[in-house]
Order: C-alpha cells, then sequence, then structure tokens
C-alpha cells in the first residue's frame, strides 16, 4: 500500500485514522539506515503560461496517466491529484504539476512529506484572464476545528494555486474550514517541520491559512499570499521557532472584482467591507517563538491582528513592514500571552484604526511585564485612540509618528510604563488634543525629543516619575523604509540534464560513487551555455566534489525549504548527497568545497547534504570537512538547502561573488554557517541553523539522539566554535533578513570593512548573539534582534570598532554582559535587556531608551575618553548607573519602572 496514505479517504471524518496508519509505517522502517531509491517520476521542464521566479521541474504531471485530474472543473479531481501525491512522496518526493485550468476538489487533499503541489499561478495584481491554476472547492461547511482543504505536512507545500468557495455568499456566509493547513505533529514528526505556503491566491475563503492550531510546529513559510477571506486570514499558533511570514495582502478587492474565467458574479466591494469590519480578523496568532514577519497588509478588518492565548508557550515575535488600514482594532494584545523576556518588536510600519465604535490603534491589556518595541510606525490614521495601555506592559515608541487621532489624547495610558523618543505627533495640539494622557495606577513615562506644535504635550494625573525634554537630543533613524525580497534565480536556458537517466546514469543508492556522472551532466550543461541538472530524490554518494559552471542549476527534487530526513517511512528522501571527500583535512578552509558555483550565475537548489562519517560519539572527536558549499562569480546562489551536520556550510567571501543570494537555507553548522565578503551586495534571506538539525534526520549515518547526544555532542562543539553568519572583507551593502541560530558560540559576526542592514535576526542558546570588531563607512545596522545567552557566560551584543546602530533590541536568559562596548560609534536605541548588566569602557555613542530587567548597576562606563549618552533609559527599581575613572557624566531622562 502506499506509504503516506493507506487508502484514498471519502470522508472527511475518516482523516483522523492517518496518524496512526502513519506511525506504524514509520515504526516498521525505524531500523533502515540505508534507503533504496524508489524512483516512479518522469521528470521535466514544464513551460507555465505565467512567469516564475525559478525553472519549474515536474517529476509528476497530475492531469497526465494515470491519473488524469479534470482541468475542465466537471469531474471530480480530489482522487488523481492526491494519488499523484501518493506516489510522488512513496517515490521519494518531487514536485507534482498541476497544469492552468480548473479543478474541482470535493475533500481534503494532505502533502505528503518532501512533496510539492505546484500550479500555474497569475499574480492577480498583474494582468488579467485566468488565473492559471484553480481549485474549485466544492466542500462542505465546517468549523475552525474541521479537516481543511489542503492540509501540508513536514518539507512540504503547496505553491501556485488560485482557490476558489462556489458556494459562498456574502449574503449568507457558509462556514468553511481553514483552505489551508498547517498541520504540525497531528501527523506525528511527519507534519512537525517546514510546511511551506507559497504563491496562493484566495478568492473568497471563509477561513484562510492556519499553522500549528491543532498541535505544535516548527519553521512554517508563508510567503506571497493574496486574497479576501471573511472570517480570519491567519491562525498562527504553537510554534517552537522561527517561521517566517512574509509579503501577505489580505482585502477584500480580490474577490470583489474576481474575475469572469471564475465567476460572473462579484459582490459589492461594500458589502464585503461591512462584513469584515464587523466580523474579521487578519491575523490571530499566540504562542509562537521568535517568528519573523515581513511586509505584511491587512485591510478592513475589525481586528488586524490579534494577540491570542497561546496553547503551549508565550510569545516573541519580531515584524517589519506591516499596514493595517480601516480597522476597529489595528493591534489587540490582551490577557497574558507575551514572553516577559522577549515579547514584540515592530518596526516600519503603518497601525490604522478608523471603522466602527471608538476605534484604537493598538489596545494593550496585556499583563505579562514585556515589552512591546515600536521603531518608525505611524500610528492612528484616524483612531479615536492611537494608543492604550491598560496592561502592565512596557510600551516604547522610537522615531515614531502619531497622525490623525480623533479623540482627546492619541496615547492613554493606565497601567505599565510608556517611552516615547524622537516621535513625532502630527496634528496641532491644543487643550482639547494633546498627545498623551497620563492616568492613575501608570509605574513610569520618559517623553523625550518628540516634535509637536501647538499646546501641552501631556496630561497627567498619574503619582508616576515622568521625564520631560523636547530637545537636546539627537534621536537616530534607522533609515531602513522598506525591504524588497531578492528576486530568485535561475538559469536562463530551458536545457535540462536528469544524472539518472543515459548517459549519465548516476545510481542514487547512497554507497556507489556518484561523482563522475553528476559531474558529466554538469560540463554538458556548462558547454550548452546552461541549464538545469536534476537529481531525482534519492540519496547520492559523492566522494569527490562538484563544479557548478556559470548559468547552471544542481537541482534537487525539494522545491520548498525542507530537511535532510527520511520521512514516510523512509521512503521521501528527498534529494540528499552523502559528502566524504575531505574528512579531517588540515586544509579544510582553502580545500575545495564540495559544491564550487564556479561561474556567474551558477546556483544550487533544492538538495539535502549530510556528512555520514562525521563523529557523533564525542565533541572531542569531531572532524574537519572542507566548505559543503562555495562562491566563485557573479550573482551566485544558494536556495532552498539542507544541511544536517555540515563543518562549514556556505562559503561566498574567498572568491568574488558580487550580487549573490543565500535563501532558505537551514540546518546546521558545526564550525561556521554563512560566510560573505568581495562583493559589491548580497542577500542572506530566511535561513536558520539550528544543531536540531543532526538529530532529525529520521535516522542517516552516524546522526545524532536528540533526547542523548544532540547537546553534548553538538552542543558542547558548535558553543565553543561555530560562527553562524559572518560578514567579513569586501561585503558590502549586504542584506540579511530572517536570519537565526541556534546553539553558536556567535550569532553574528562583521569586522573589516563589512557593511550589513539586518531585519528579524535572532541567536538562540547562544553564548555570544552579536560580535561586531570593525565596519565599513556605512556601518551594521540591526533592526528587530532578539537574543538568549542561555547562562553560557557570554556576551550579548559586543561591539569594539566601526560604526553600529541597533533598533528593537531584546535579549533573555543571563549573559555575563548583556552590552559590552569597547570602541565605535554606536547606537543602541530601544531595547529590553531581562537579564544581565552593560559595560561601556570606549566609543562615542548613544544608549536610549533600553529597559534593565536586572537590578544593580546597570551601566557603567569608564574611561575619559568614553562617551556615552545614556537618555531615557529604564531600570526596574530605577535606573542605576556610574561613571569611573573621568568618564563624562551624559545623563538625561531616565526612569524606574
Amino acid at each position: 500500500m502506499p506509504g503516506f496514505v493507506a487508502l484514498m479517504l471519502a470522508t472527511t471524518s475518516l482523516l483522523f485514522i492517518i496518524p496512526f496508519i502513519l506511525l506504524s509505517h514509520v515504526q516498521a522502517h525505524s531500523n533502515r539506515l540505508a534507503i533504496p531509491h524508489f524512483g516512479g517520476g518522469n521528470a521535466h521542464i514544464v513551460r507555465p503560461l505565467y512567469s516564475t521566479g525559478d525553472i519549474v521541474v515536474a517529476d509528476y504531471d497530475a492531469t497526465s496517466a494515470p491519473y488524469f485530474a479534470d482541468p475542465g472543473g466537471s469531474a471530480d479531481a480530489t482522487a488523481a491529484i492526491q494519488t499523484a501525491l501518493n506516489d510522488c512522496s512513496d517515490g521519494g518526493g518531487g514536485t507534482v504539476w498541476l497544469a492552468a485550468g480548473q479543478y474541482k476538489v470535493t475533500g481534503s487533499i494532505i502533502i505528503p512529506p518532501h512533496c510539492t503541489l505546484r500550479g500555474d499561478w497569475r499574480n492577480p495584481d498583474a494582468g488579467s484572464g485566468s488565473y492559471g491554476t484553480v481549485i474549485l472547492a466544492n466542500v462542505a461547511s465546517g468549523s475552525e476545528t474541521d479537516p481543511g482543504l489542503f492540509r501540508i505536512s513536514g518539507s512540504a507545500g503547496v505553491n501556485g494555486l488560485t482557490i476558489y468557495y462556489p458556494n459562498q455568499s456574502i449574503a449568507n456566509p457558509t462556514p468553511y474550514p481553514y483552505t489551508i493547513e498547517i498541520l504540525g505533529r497531528l501527523l506525528n514528526e511527519d507534519g512537525y517541520m517546514l510546511g511551506s505556503v507559497k504563491h496562493i491566491t484566495l478568492l473568497n475563503s471563509y477561513r484562510g491559512i492556519s499553522a500549528g492550531a491543532r498541535a505544535t510546529h516548527e519553521m512554517h513559510t508563508i510567503d506571497t499570499v493574496k486574497g479576501t477571506v471573511l472570517v480570519v486570514g491567519m491562525y498562527l499558533q504553537d510554534s517552537a521557532d522561527v517561521d517566517e511570514t512574509e509579503n501577505v495582502t489580505l482585502n477584500n478587492n480580490y474577490w470583489a472584482s474576481i474575475d469572469a474565467s471564475v465567476s460572473n458574479q462579484r459582490p459589492a466591494r461594500s458589502d464585503l467591507d461591512a462584513w469584515t469590519r464587523a466580523n474579521g480578523t487578519g491575523l490571530k496568532m499566540g504562542g509562537l517563538e521568535w517568528d519573523r514577519f515581513a511586509n505584511l497588509s491587512f485591510s478592513d478588518y475589525q481586528i488586524g491582528i490579534d494577540i491570542v492565548q497561546q496553547s503551549r508557550m508565550t510569545l516573541s515575535v519580531s515584524m517589519f513592514g506591516i499596514s493595517v488600514f480601516n480597522s476597529n482594532i489595528a493591534l489587540r494584545i490582551d490577557g497574558n500571552y507575551l514572553n516577559p523576556n522577549q515579547g514584540i518588536q515592530i518596526a516600519n510600519s503603518t497601525l490604522q484604526a478608523n471603522q466602527g465604535t471608538h476605534p484604537i490603534a493598538v489596545q494593550v491589556g496585556d499583563t505579562s511585564n514585556s515589552s512591546i518595541l515600536f521603531n518608525g510606525v505611524t500610528i492612528g490614521g484616524g483612531a479615536e485612540t492611537a494608543v492604550q495601555l491598560t496592561g502592565q506592559d512596557l510600551l516604547e515608541f522610537q522615531n515614531c509618528t502619531f497622525d490623525n487621532w480623533s479623540g482627546p489624547y492619541a496615547i492613554t495610558a493606565s497601567r505599565g510604563s510608556v517611552v516615547v523618543q524622537g516621535s513625532s505627533f502630527s496634528p496641532t495640539l491644543s487643550g482639547g488634543k494633546k498627545g498623551l494622557n497620563l492616568q492613575s495606577g501608570l509605574s513610569s513615562a520618559s517623553l523625550l525629543g518628540n516634535s509637536y506644535t501647538g499646546g501641552s504635550l501631556y496630561d497627567n494625573s498619574s503619582s508616576a516619575t515622568v521625564a520631560v525634554q523636547d530637545s537636546g537630543f539627537s534621536f537616530v533613524n534607522s533609515g531602513i523604509s522598506s525591504y524588497t525580497f531578492a528576486l530568485q534565480p535561475h538559469p536562463d536556458s530551458n536545457n535540462f540534464y536528469d544524472v539518472e537517466s543515459s548517459p549519465y546514469n548516476a545510481h542514487g543508492d547512497g554507497s556507489t560513487d556518484d561523482t563522475g556522472s553528476i559531474q558529466n551532466a554538469l560540463n554538458d550543461a556548462g558547454n550548452a551555455g546552461g541549464g538545469t541538472v536534476y537529481l531525482p530524490a534519492a540519496i547520492y554518494a559523492i566522494r569527490g566534489h562538484l563544479s557548478v559552471p556559470g548559468n547552471v542549476e544542481l537541482r534537487g527534487a525539494d522545491s520548498m525549504p525542507h530537511r535532510t530526513t527520511l520521512l514516510n517511512g523512509g521512503r521521501a528522501t528527498g534529494t540528499i548527497l552523502f559528502a566524504y571527500e575531505g574528512r579531517s583535512s588540515s586544509t579544510a578552509d582553502t580545500d575545495p568545497a564540495l559544491i564550487t558555483l564556479n561561474g556567474t550565475n551558477a546556483g544550487v537548489r533544492g538538495i539535502g547534504i549530510h556528512y555520514p562519517e562525521q563523529a557523533n560519539d564525542s565533541a572531542s572527536n569531531i572532524v574537519a570537512y572542507p566548505w559543503s558549499i562555495r562562491g566563485n562569480g557573479t550573482g551566485v546562489y544558494v536556495y532552498d538547502v539542507s544541511l544536517s551536520n555540515a563543518y562549514e556550510a556556505v562559503d561566498f567571501a574567498r572568491y568574488p561573488t558580487n550580487g549573490h543570494i543565500i535563501h532558505d537555507v537551514n540546518g546546521f553548522a558545526l564550525e561556521e554557517g554563512v560566510r560573505v565578503g568581495q562583493s559589491n551586495e548580497g542577500w542572506v534571506e530566511n535561513s536558520v541553523f539550528n544543531l536540531n538539525a543532526w538529530a532529525r534526520t529520521g535516522g542517516l549515518p552516524n546522526s545524532l539522539d536528540e533526547n542523548t547526544t544532540m547537546f553534548p555532542v553538538a552542543g558542547t562543539y558548535s558553543r565553543a566554535h561555530e560562527t553562524a553568519y559572518e560578514a567579513t572583507s569586501g561585503a558590502q551593502n549586504e542584506h540579511w533578513m530572517g536570519a537565526f541560530s541556534y546553539g553558536s558560540q556567535t550569532g553574528f559576526v562583521v569586522d573589516s570593512d563589512a557593511n550589513v542592514t539586518a531585519i528579524n535576526s535572532g541567536s538562540d542558546g547562544s553564548p555570544n548573539t552579536v560580535y561586531i570588531s570593525n565596519t565599513g563607512g556605512n556601518g551594521a545596522s540591526f533592526l528587530n534582534l532578539l537574543g538568549c545567552g542561555c547562562g553560557l557566560n557570554g556576551v550579548g551584543v559586543h561591539l569594539s570598532g566601526g560604526t553600529t546602530h541597533m533598533f528593537n533590541v531584546s535579549t533573555e536568559v543571563s549573559y555575563n554582559l548583556a552590552l559590552l562596548i569597547e570602541g565605535g560609534s554606536y547606537t543602541v536605541q530601544g531595547g529590553m535587556f531581562s537579564n544581565s548588566l552593560a559595560m561601556v569602557t570606549g566609543g562615542n555613542g548613544i544608549l536610549a531608551g533600553n529597559w534593565f530587567k536586572d537590578g544593580g548597576t546597570q551601566v557603567t562606563v569608564s574611561n575619559s575618553g568614553t562617551y556615552a549618552n545614556l537618555w531615557g533609559n529604564i531600570g526596574n527599581g530605577g535606573f542605576t548607573y556610574t561613571f569611573t575613572n573621568g568618564a563624562p557624566i551624559l545623563i538625561t531622562g531616565n526612569i524606574p519602572r
């Protein structure tokens, strides 16, 4: 029987037996280490009607024999699509192609491990006419706990679908379950990690996308989703780490302007707006750990973003480029739902509330004793009150704009603390319109360097400590106005080379050396001017090394973010390279890499890499290997690549790599994750290094046990050696978005003349979060930074030279020092340091609006040449500082908490 789904389920109720079927199958194969190649697909390039960022490689075609899914929308296509997906996973994984057309789907479809259901997608904001691949959801109504239309397991996803519910009506809306579910552990470990949703249009969903709603999950990706969703756009819950949600736009125009190729009946935009403004929520989330959000837009919802009760852990998130328009409440945070040591970071966003009764842009009743850090956010948009604080948190506004509130005050605060620094109040103030109302019960407030015209900035009926000074400050603007993700690279040729076909005949059995077969295909592609060299799902032994010529992509079967792991009882492998060469080399750093991208626009995509001979018994027995991937050329790229136990992962510094892209690289590296240099511009996006990748391989050779050997072996070594991300000599104009590490010695290093802008970054379980020894003239800027020292005797942020600007910084669990500043020019503006203190022994800069939750002397400044401006900082029990050894005393507006 098929390995992933034992039989095609005719009713939704039967879907609940899947975990038990799957569990028994996994147990039956749990001792398998060497995995045979099952095969069964017919890989080929397809040419979609609409442009894509990648070359589309299809392993299975759901409209062809033996599946024959009907693209005309008449016959039920559910079984055909599901069968193709099952065959794909049982054959190792890959892509099931669903060509442009309309497909009638009458029940839930499960996307099994290492598989992608790929359609032809027209961006609904570009062009007109057919949307490409359209799913007609002819399904029964249901609740939020009923199975969704598409149910995504681990290392799997949907890409390029437009989904429409023919029986939905705005006059009498029909409740449906979520259109797309990322399942998490509802499918045991097969569903746990890396479910993905990309390039999706939801024309008229009742509920849109859920992730972790009913079970813990980890590392989901939601990217480029557009549509109209009536009641809940996205519900994200119970994540164990670092999901990424980006480029999402939800508003009612998509249904109101639906193309006639799908329906001739367009509901009035005004009817849609009235319904969602009374009933809808754009984003509902709770229990997320270190999640990253970028470029989200929600319009015409009652609540734009709602923080709700967690299932397991309290919430900590970093948000950039968030827009909420025409809401009653743009952001609501009630209950006791935030991580008290990390909280929420929001930057470069717009939060508007102007609908319904008593609209409030930001409403905070949370009692977590956490922080909500705003930087460069415009708040109001016609709200009666821009910000209402009734909870026990600290709200901080750096370089924010409060615009167009209709009530008497932009901000009202009756508990907690409020910090407003370097911000502006755009209407002219008067006796009936003021910036703040500081009410009885408030703990403290610092109002420094704000811009306004007219009357008094605030009223104060509290007994709180309030520091106010309008001038004399030079608060720094981040200078980061927006972020555009790098365009997907790909070869400009459709030449296609399948390494398992003649004349290459790669074995893919995990033991026979396939180096020569794959290199021959790469050489042929290079000689032909470019193309795709495809490695179907299998395990390939590489006992030498590979060189990818210019304009050639070395391509594996995984077309979504994935882990190097065996799933579906060992049948679903994806494409894995077993790397052998260079074990224990004394010159590993300069030896030829496993894969060298050797020419302009050379790339690698969709593979996993595992070192089956790396020692797994003791950290002292770990040996060096050469880099897994090295770049040498303009526009080289690494996309959707996973490494389970690399020694050094990606080197884009040894040779020039102008315009490089590193996107969705995840896994584990013992010594170094990513090193960039010698480039005029580069991107490192949505990449994660976590030592658990070596344990969660599904039984690959020399893996670790998560409960017994993972921390003693991998953790001991990496916490003493690993630099997760380094920008070094010649790295200019580096864009880092969503970079994360767990278990490294140092998360982020900037040195030499490198210039970096990093957004939504984090390093957990690592002694040191950031070390900057020097920079180029443009410096290093970190916006939305999370760190956890985990009591490992390190330093949170260590600055010894160059120019550094940091905004919205939150760290937790003790370091030796939360901040150590020895030199350079710096700004650390807007932060929460939940454990440990700060020492400044050199340099010239600003510490402003930083909350130190530990008692004691929170900031020590020493030496006569050290200039540290302490402006509007916050200390539990009182902000305590000392200036010694001739350091000039530069303090203003600091407050207790």
